[in-house]
């Protein structure tokens, strides 16, 4: 009885691993299944469709996930959507030997490509991305609020991701030829049926203290903005805010943009004004100043400085 048992013992191990090898692609949908499940049970609003899976892989034709927008009135804040098409994510079998496991992913998004790597370190999230010709105006709800173009692309280096935030990293993004809504109210005060198309470029680094934009440059029909911004103390409901911007009015600008300068507190801006500076900072919402305009946003207070250059 022995003897046929441990003749019998290889067979039944290379049956065992036959069948794990089978039906392991199932187990692995069905624990992808249970964890978006979970996903959103723990209050993440999604919503997927078509999952398929591989040995170390995983894939969704579609995946929607819904984040809160900015706020309208009150605690009232406008859903966004984004549409993840033909997902795929992929487990690098490397990593999982050396007990650090990293997973790469791809998807299509309005257009373009998303793809990039992601693992967890010390209970967070480090996330690489490169994002290539994703359309902003292909977007159905900003679509439907006239919003066109947009081409987007950037990248996200070692973005450290914990509960409260975004901790680390570094990031770069180009936006071009994303064209605005033409908003009846604004013709008559801008002397302009368009705004044209904008162009942007942003890149800047994060850390547990502060995220930092340290280079902005916005480009439109009407002029030209050119600085850099700081969010400190970003991981709380507070943060600090302070920027500094230099604006060229191109002629088209100076035309729309003019008469409504020396209206600005303490700015002293002359209709003719081709070049300002624009300086942001937090402040408490009891002051007030001639020389500046204060400003309430969600988190609290911002003064906003302007002086001829």
């Amino acid at each position: 009885m022995k003897r046929s048992t441990r003749e019998a013992l290889p067979f039944i191990i290379v049956a065992l691993m036959a069948a794990a090898f089978f039906f392991w692609p199932s187990i692995v949908r069905f624990i992808a299944h249970k964890g978006l499940e979970q996903a959103r049970q723990s209050g993440a609003n999604i919503s997927w469709n078509g999952i398929t899976s591989g040995p170390l892989s995983v894939g969704l034709e579609s995946l929607t996930v819904w984040m809160r927008g900015p706020r309208v009135k009150g605690a009232f804040a406008i859903p966004i959507s984004l549409e993840l098409q033909n997902l795929s994510v992929d487990l690098k079998l490397r990593s999982l030997l050396a007990l650090s496991p990293t997973v790469t992913y791809r998807t299509e998004l309005y257009g373009g490509t998303i793809r990039g790597d992601a693992k967890r370190v010390s209970g967070a999230t480090r996330l690489n991305a490169n994002l290539l010709d994703v359309e902003i105006g292909s977007h159905p709800q900003l679509l439907s609020l006239g919003i066109k173009g947009g081409a987007t692309s950037g990248t996200l280096q070692e973005m450290t991701i914990i509960s409260e935030g975004v901790n680390g990293g570094t990031f770069s993004l180009k936006v071009r030829k994303l064209e605005l809504p033409a908003v009846e109210a604004i013709r008559p005060l801008l002397k302009t049926d368009t705004l044209g198309t904008v162009d942007l470029d942003a890149e800047g680094t994060a850390s547990p203290s502060a995220v930092t934009v340290k280079s902005i440059r916005l480009s439109s029909l009407l002029g030209s903005i050119v600085g850099s911004f700081t969010a400190s103390e970003h991981l709380s409901h507070s943060p600090t805010l302070k920027g500094s911007f230099e604006v060229s009015l191109s002629e088209r600008g100076i035309e729309s943009l003019g008469p409504w300068l020396p209206l600005i507190p303490g700015a002293q801006l002359p209709p003719s004004t081709a070049a300002f500076t624009l300086t942001v900072a937090s402040t408490p919402c009891s002051s007030s100043s001639a020389v500046s305009t204060v400003i309430r946003t969600s988190s609290g207070c911002v003064k906003l400085v302007f002086n001829k250059r």
